[in-house]
């Protein structure tokens, strides 16, 4: 059986750089679960009023500010070769 595995993307877009995170996950729930803490972190650094979601999908959310700031954090199945 092939194993797959999920991997959670962080990227902040700041007003002169991004900063990111990845983190590997084994299973679909753990990195779902880490998906949903690391939005409503991300949304707690921005005023919810400035911005809005640009794409709001079960494995990828971007919220950004019409000045281009704001996060996205997404999950990206991966299979080894």
């Amino acid at each position: 059986m092939e194993q797959t595995f999920y991997l959670l993307t962080t990227l902040i877009y700041g007003t002169d750089d991004v900063s990111d995170r990845h983190t590997l996950y084994a299973k679909l729930e753990d990195a779902l679960k880490a998906f949903e803490e690391e939005v409503a972190d991300c949304q707690e650094n921005f005023n919810p009023m400035k911005g809005s979601f640009t794409t709001d999908l079960p494995r990828c959310k971007e919220w950004l500010t019409e000045d281009g700031l704001g996060y996205c954090v997404t999950i990206v199945e991966m299979k080894p070769l």
